[in-house]
């Protein structure tokens, strides 16, 4: 085997030319081996050996998905670059919990996501564009890297979660990027620098407390996680810097809910709202349905 560069027994001891010709006089030892053929034989092996050792391709582990240096951009385990076809490259464990499968067709998708665009669901259609226009955040010069869009609504069936689950499904597994209110602002902060540059679609967040939410909105906005230390107590790496978009359904305001106390205020500067309302002139939408559709033709957009 193989083991950083150098070539060693199932022992973990590492071989060489001398002690690899005593371990070969050791297995054809037992056999009638014909000694020329023999030497030919390790000769062949050394060579095979040092040509696993010294051609071995350097492989650049990823931390997160999005955009890398330069203007690569990492979606899924695809690495595209200007001007060169998509290259398939290694993603790691922990990174490959979120799903970018491709499902039907873009045609398909498009067709179903129409619903989202007609007049009367100007909230919906504002929600779509700002979740698929989430990677051009790092592109704009801005002290912010992210921002927190607010879909709220007292009544039930107005359709915020459609319309969150419809944005994930434009990615692939819509349910991969969905973060719930019971998540701590460390998982979540922790799901944004892996996605890096795709938004993330917080559902449900009604019982959320003016505290949580205000850290919430704050990492966001900072696009740094916070600082840690390590076993030996010094500081840990904060890597990149990421860029997303919160995308959180709640019962109520949260504009309301951080307005409750002065040293909150703050934080409401770096939240855009939605009143999210259905029409009574807007034809019936089956959001089941309609997500069941999307999710058939995901990852395409």
């Amino acid at each position: 085997i193989v083991v950083d560069g150098t070539v060693r027994n199932l022992e973990g001891r590492q071989l060489t030319s001398t002690n690899f010709e005593a371990a070969m006089t050791e297995i054809q030892a037992p056999l009638p081996v014909n000694p020329e053929a023999a030497k030919m034989a390790r000769r062949y092996i050394m060579a095979s050996i040092n040509d696993i050792v010294y051609s071995r391709r350097s492989i650049t582990v990823y931390q997160h998905y999005g955009w890398q240096e330069g203007l690569e951009y990492l979606h899924g385990n695809l690495l595209m670059r200007p001007g060169t076809p998509p290259e398939p490259v290694v993603i790691p464990t922990e990174m490959q919990r979120f799903k970018f499968t491709r499902r039907g067709t873009l045609r398909g998708w498009v067709d179903a996501a129409k619903v989202f665009f007609q007049p009367g669901l100007e909230g919906q259609s504002l929600t779509m564009l700002s979740g698929l226009s989430t990677p051009l955040l790092k592109l704009v010069d801005s002290a912010d890297s992210g921002y927190t869009l607010s879909l709220y609504s007292p009544e039930s069936g107005q359709g915020k979660s459609t319309v969150q689950r419809a944005v994930g499904t434009a990615i692939g597994e819509q349910r991969d990027f969905i973060s719930m209110e019971s998540d701590t602002v460390n998982a979540r902060t922790a799901m944004a620098a892996l996605l890096h540059s795709y938004p993330i679609l917080m559902e449900e967040f009604s019982s959320i407390s003016p505290d949580a939410l205000q850290q919430q909105v704050f990492a966001s906005g900072s696009g740094m996680e916070k600082q840690r230390l390590d076993k030996n107590a010094s500081l840990r790496s904060r890597g990149e810097q990421f860029f997303n978009t919160n995308i959180i359904s709640s019962n109520r305001s949260l504009l309301q809910l951080l307005g409750i106390h002065k040293k909150l205020e703050a934080a409401s500067y770096r939240v855009m709202e939605i009143r999210m309302r259905l029409p009574k002139d807007v034809p019936y939408i089956d959001g089941s349905r309609l997500v069941q559709t999307l999710e058939n033709n995901c990852g395409n957009a």
